[in-house]
């Protein structure tokens, strides 16, 4: 049977729990994907079973479990992390009725970034008041209705 006691946590997401696990299964292994996104799952698994470059594949995948820490983000809002090479996005979606207040998110970096953007239906593209210290990088989300954007290089 599938155990998750006995398998190896390869990506956890803020939280804690895990977001991609293996796990013997037979003459074979099991790979796990708790995503929040559904997009993500589908695009892990094809190539899982297409044997491609495993190592890169687990590398990518622990890539968008990337620690999203926000403060203030109501649970309504969902939140999605994209990483590609220097380029990060988070993608703020409110699924509820009332407009979301402001508010900051933390996201761990390895360097500070050389660019942050932000935009939301309601405003043009714009620099946040961000600040980057010990791996951290803190940006202020203005108000907004339905969506907001941030692009971090």
């Amino acid at each position: 049977s599938y155990a998750v006691s006995s398998a190896q946590v390869l990506g956890q997401w803020a939280d804690k729990s895990p977001a991609l696990i293996l796990n013997k299964y037979g003459n074979g292994h099991a790979l796990a994907c708790a995503a929040v996104d559904a997009t993500i799952a589908y695009e892990l698994v094809p190539r899982w079973r297409e044997k491609t470059d495993r190592l890169r594949f687990v590398q990518d995948a622990c890539s968008w479990t990337t620690n999203l820490i926000q403060s203030g983000c109501p649970p309504d809002v969902e939140i999605n992390v994209m990483k590609k090479g220097k380029k990060t996005v988070v993608n703020f979606f409110n699924q509820g009725h009332a407009p979301v207040d402001a508010f900051k998110f933390r996201l761990p970096l390895k360097k500070k970034p050389s660019k942050v953007r932000l935009r939301t239906v309601e405003t043009d593209e714009a620099a946040p008041k961000f600040e980057y210290a010990n791996g951290i990088l803190t940006v202020q989300v203005p108000e907004f209705l339905n969506f907001a954007l941030c692009r971090i290089r």
